[in-house]
């Protein structure tokens, strides 16, 4: 008897790590990105946060450096809350804390400015499936871009303004978000 409760307990066991083994990772990007239909305003759904890899990681030199190229993360919630962290710890694997609640014009602001921007293309290059696939060059500034709107996801990894890589449409979008974080200039 004791041997087969035991038995039985073991197979549970097994049972419950296999599935726990066998879920997929948590973010799962479109399989194939399509155009998303960007509407005037922003979708219920819409949220970006921005992870901004820099090359300089001394902080007596970030004033140094254009506000969007500054080691920070941004992210925008849906629901218009703010929240960020800058310095050379802010990576993707952080939560900062609020900044702010944006008003409705500053969520239209920023969704604007992703539209002009083409982030939510299909063929946009940069687009990658998991952020483990994001290869920092600490050379050049590098962002990732976790996009969420009208139901589709995108998750971008690009550099950042350089001579040979312009990026102004994305520069843009960080400084807004910067700005909205009373980062100074």
């Amino acid at each position: 008897m004791y041997t087969r409760m035991k038995a039985l307990g073991s197979l549970c066991v097994i049972a419950i790590v296999l599935t726990g083994c066998s879920s997929g990772p948590a973010f799962r990007p479109d399989p194939k990105p399509t155009a998303v239909e960007l509407a005037e305003t922003a979708p219920e759904d819409f949220a970006i946060a921005v992870t901004v890899y820099s090359v300089m990681t001394d902080r007596a030199n970030w004033s140094t450096l254009p506000r969007p190229r500054r080691p920070a993360r941004y992210v925008l919630e849906p629901d218009g809350v703010l929240r960020a962290a800058v310095g050379p710890s802010a990576d993707r694997q952080e939560f900062p804390p609020v900044m702010r609640e944006l008003s409705p014009s500053d969520v239209e602001d920023i969704w604007r400015l992703v539209q002009t921007g083409g982030l939510f293309k299909a063929d946009l290059p940069g687009i990658i499936g998991s952020p483990r696939e994001l290869i920092v060059r600490r050379s050049r500034p590098t962002a990732m871009v976790e996009l969420a709107g009208a139901g589709e996801r995108r998750l971008i990894a690009t550099p950042l303004a350089t001579q040979d890589t312009p990026a102004p449409e994305l520069e843009r979008v960080i400084d807004r978000l910067a700005m909205l974080a009373w980062q100074p200039q």
